[in-house]
């Protein structure tokens, strides 16, 4: 019989990672995750028992698997055949467990982090990460650290976005718009400035109503007759939101951007989704009906030769 296969998404990201100016030690990334104190330690999160293993390593790549186990919640099984349903067959001390394999470049600082909607994603890894410091007297001792995980977009359609002659629209929908305003009001750019928010009034108000989500459109009809939206303030946006994706904390809140325009070479219209265009990767492993371990050898050969088809393309936006 044929095993299936299937993609797997890979999140690839740029690891920033900055430490108080208090800290007795600094580390890098590789450091931390082969630390003791983080490698081979587990933690519950989220109703989630964690574990991070490193499977391989060399000069240039660190690969980890984490393991993700689940104990309540636990779905019950059904036949088919006699169309019962009933529990599984586990004992006291029996978890469910999933795996996802990360990858993590050296040279470049960026992460291969295989997206397992049954394991974690990468926010709920940086907190592992924060509660195995938290949980260390050593590391506690040592340093404080904060870790961001930043998208890396493919600067052409920022550039695309930017170097329109008249735009016609502009749609932006970001999601929790009070968490944004708060972080960003916390978070400092590397010149020690405020990110100053073009949109913020925008936002402050779908917070005041406590709305889930702000929905900002910004619309011209009839754009190449009367000159389409204001190329200065428009652009001031653009770079706003750009400066957003870059916060690891609030990147995913931005849920839409979305631009339409003309240039003076080509009187079509031209729509840029630029979330579209966030570097991400594939990979595919085998699926069996019933796993007996969590691939750890596919999942590291596959992620390898992920990485090496991609750092050369990749350098380009890094």
């Amino acid at each position: 019989m044929n095993v299936k296969t299937k993609n797997k998404k890979v999140d690839i990201v740029y690891v920033n990672l900055e430490f108080s100016d208090d800290s007795k030690s600094t580390y890098s990334f590789e450091q931390l995750l082969n630390n003791s104190e983080i490698n081979e330690k587990e933690f519950s999160i989220k109703f989630k028992n964690i574990k991070l293993k490193k499977v391989d390593e060399d000069s240039e790549i660190l690969i980890s698997i984490i393991q993700t186990s689940i104990d309540k919640g636990l779905p019950p099984k059904y036949n088919k055949k006699t169309k019962e349903i009933s529990s599984l067959d586990l004992g006291i001390d029996d978890n469910l467990a999933y795996g996802n394999i990360l990858l993590y470049s050296k040279k470049y600082k960026c992460l291969f982090y295989e997206v397992n909607k049954y394991s974690i994603y990468l926010d709920v890894f940086k907190e592992y990460l924060y509660k195995c410091w938290n949980n260390s007297i050593d590391l506690k001792s040592e340093c404080s650290f904060n870790i961001n995980f930043i998208s890396i977009l493919k600067r052409n359609e920022i550039n695309r976005a930017l170097n329109l002659d008249i735009v016609k629209s502009l749609k932006i929908k970001i999601y929790q718009p009070k968490d944004v305003i708060n972080e960003l009001k916390r978070k400092k750019l590397t010149l020690e400035e405020k990110i100053k928010l073009d949109i913020e009034p925008e936002l402050e108000n779908a917070a005041k109503l406590n709305s889930e989500f702000a929905e900002i459109e910004y619309f011209v009809n009839h754009a190449k007759k009367k000159g389409g939206l204001n190329l200065e303030y428009y652009g001031k946006v653009i770079k706003n939101i750009n400066d957003i994706l870059k916060i690891g904390e609030v990147k995913n809140n931005i849920q839409k951007f979305e631009v339409e325009g003309y240039t003076s070479e080509n009187n079509h219209k031209i729509p840029i989704n630029i979330l579209g265009d966030i570097y991400s990767g594939k990979l595919k492993l085998s699926e069996p009906r019933l796993d007996i371990d969590l691939q750890i050898n596919e999942r590291t050969e596959k992620i390898k030769n992920l990485y090496y088809n991609e750092i050369k393309n990749l350098e380009k936006y890094l």
